[in-house]
This record gives structure tokens, sequence and C-alpha cells, in this order.
């Protein structure tokens, strides 16, 4: 029987920048097909101006009125994280991480042997419709929305890919969503918790518990990292005069006639919705 390829997996660049965000990143790139938002190297590439300014890339109070008992933000960490990152990118040949991204052009991006340059244009058509979305919903555009947009235009553009993210502290004593489900809900987009009751959830948790275990991450999360897992679900009107065609991100063929080149007017109306839960 011919082995089955690794679970597709995409890290949030919040979750990234943690404490932990390294090594965790570096062993879960050993057990599977792992990705991260290009916005992410657009970061490492100003680390001056970020260690100066932590803060653009630290979540904080998104969506203050949606959630106003949140406070407080870990700049240090923010600031640690970033100097263990460039440190490895300079001592370090990336494409031995075995990590993954979708660059500002197909030259620049890393790809498995897999896949082919579709992914590109794919994650070009969605991240343009978010990027319209959040001038639709703020006066200017925040790194950590940034993070979001390319995540989600990511995930949406890989075949069965889930998002790995996380709660920070207060967010998880506050019983409130991860960020990026904060941004998302900010631009008018749902995000459902489905619980670890729900009998699919039990069985794939178990599932992303073993390749912790084969991974040597388990005890990040025994150290206190609230991990959360996305699933993202997207509906595409091609505005045409067909009915939408309804797609998770196993089924990303309704987007395969669109290319960067399309115009903003001729944009298909994309919808998303997210489905998580606690790791």
């Amino acid at each position: 029987m011919r082995d089955r390829p690794p679970l597709t997996c995409v890290i949030d660049p919040t979750l990234a920048l943690t404490q932990y965000g390294l090594p965790l990143t570096q062993q879960l790139a050993q057990e599977l097909e792992l990705w991260i938002a290009r916005e992410f190297w657009h970061i490492l590439d100003n680390p001056i101006f970020y260690h100066q300014h932590p803060e653009l890339v630290t979540p904080k109070e998104v969506g203050i009125a949606q959630y106003p008992q949140k406070t407080g933000i870990n700049l240090d960490e923010t600031v640690r994280s970033l100097k263990e990152w460039e440190r490895f990118r300079r001592s370090q040949d990336l494409a031995g991480l075995n990590l993954f991204w979708v660059g500002d052009s197909p030259e620049n991006s890393y790809l498995p042997k897999s896949r082919s340059l579709e992914i590109f244009w794919r994650w070009e058509l969605i991240a343009q419709f978010l990027d319209h979305k959040i001038a639709l919903n703020q006066r200017t555009e925040d790194v950590i929305s940034l993070f979001a947009r390319d995540t989600v235009a990511l995930a949406a553009s890989l075949d069965s890919a889930i998002v790995l993210s996380h709660k920070r502290s207060t967010d998880f004593e506050q019983n409130l969503p991860p960020q990026i489900c904060q941004t998302l809900e900010q631009w008018g987009f749902l995000c459902e918790e489905i619980t670890v009751n729900d009998s699919m959830v039990e069985l794939e948790r178990k599932a992303l518990h073993r390749i912790f275990i084969q991974s040597n991450t388990a005890k990040f999360l025994w150290s206190g990292m609230h991990l959360a897992i996305l699933h993202l679900l997207i509906s595409v009107n091609p505005n045409v005069d067909e009915e939408s065609s309804l797609i998770s991100v196993n089924s990303c063929s309704a987007l395969e006639n669109f290319n960067t080149k399309t115009r903003l007017k001729n944009l298909p109306s994309i919808n998303i919705k997210g489905f998580w839960y606690l790791l």
C-alpha cells in the first residue's frame, strides 16, 4: 500500500513569533507539509525596524468593540522570537527546514515538488479579494491583518490544508477565539468553535496528537501553549450567471480560471467561514 502524503498545514505567523514558535516549526516540519505566510518573510527582511516596533507584529486589541475585555501584549517575547528566527535564517538553509511558502512571484516561491504553480495564482486571487475586504472594513492595514490575509489565502489555495494557530493566555482566560478568527470576524466572516466532544474533532485531535508525539512536540502542549486548529470553507461566486460553487480547501477547482490579471471589478465574490477547536 502506498504511503499517504503528509498532512498539509499552514502555521499562523502569530504562532511562529511566540516563545516556542521556531522549535515548534522546526520539529513539525519533519512530519507535516508545513507552509507559512509570505508576510512573515517580509517581517524578517526588516529586523531593525520590527525590533524597535514589536507592537506591530504582536496581537493586540483587534476588534476592541467586539472584545472590550482584551488587555495586555507581550512585546519582549516577540523581540526574542524575531531574533531567534533571524539567527536561524542566517545560519541555516531554509530549504532544509522543509517549510514552504508563496513568494512575491512564482520564482520567489518555495513549493514542494508535488505542487504546481497553480497555487500561486489561486493565492493571488484570494489575497486580492481579501485586500478589498480589508480596505472596506478598516482605514489602514496593520501587519496582523496582513498575516491573516496571507494565511487565509494560502490555506484556501492548498488542498486539504488546516491552519495551526493558538490562543494567547489572555484570550484563553477570557474565552475568546484565536486572533486569526477575531480578525476574520472583524472582516465580516464567521468563525465557529467546534467543541472537542464532536466526534470528528475527537478523531482529528487524536491523529494530530499522534503527529505531535512523533515529532517530539507534545512538550509544547504540556508547556501551556493553547494551540488551535482552523478549517476554512470557501464559497466562490465568479460573478457570472451561474450558481455559486461551494468548495472547501480540498477542492479549489472553482478558482483555477482566475489569475492576477483579473481586475478588481471582475473579482469573484468569496465568502469564508472558519471552524476551529483547541488542540
